[in-house]
């Protein structure tokens, strides 16, 4: 899910150059390469909703949320937190975590700007 956050929010040649660099690595099963065709899908879901999910993981009941934290236009870092998809849905768990997280990136940006004058 951070890399799907990162994807998002990176300028757009850096953004080339990763799906060059995905689409051309071949880990040797077709999942890697359906995976590579939805990133264009991914990227708008994401930056509609402005957060990521991670995607189901088959016997894992935890599922990721994440948020970039943008510096200047560039993604600086992302926040992540895991809860029990089991517990709550996508909506609740929005809902309830994504103000704190949101918040929490925009704390980051303000104590980055505070640390490094000129920024």
């Amino acid at each position: 899910m951070l890399g799907r956050t990162s994807i998002t929010h990176c300028p757009a040649a850096e953004r080339e150059m990763l799906m060059t660099l995905l689409s051309v690595s071949r880990p040797g099963n077709d999942d890697h390469m359906r995976a590579v065709r939805a990133v264009p899908q991914v990227i708008v879901q994401v930056r509609k909703s402005g957060y990521a999910i991670s995607p189901p993981e088959t016997g894992n009941a935890a599922v990721g949320m994440a948020v970039p934290v943008m510096l200047d236009g560039r993604v600086l870092a992302c926040l992540s937190l895991r809860y029990l998809g089991q517990a709550t849905t996508e909506a609740e768990a929005a809902s309830r975590y994504l103000p704190d997280l949101r918040e929490t990136a925009r704390a980051i940006v303000t104590a980055t700007r505070l640390e490094k004058p000129g920024r």
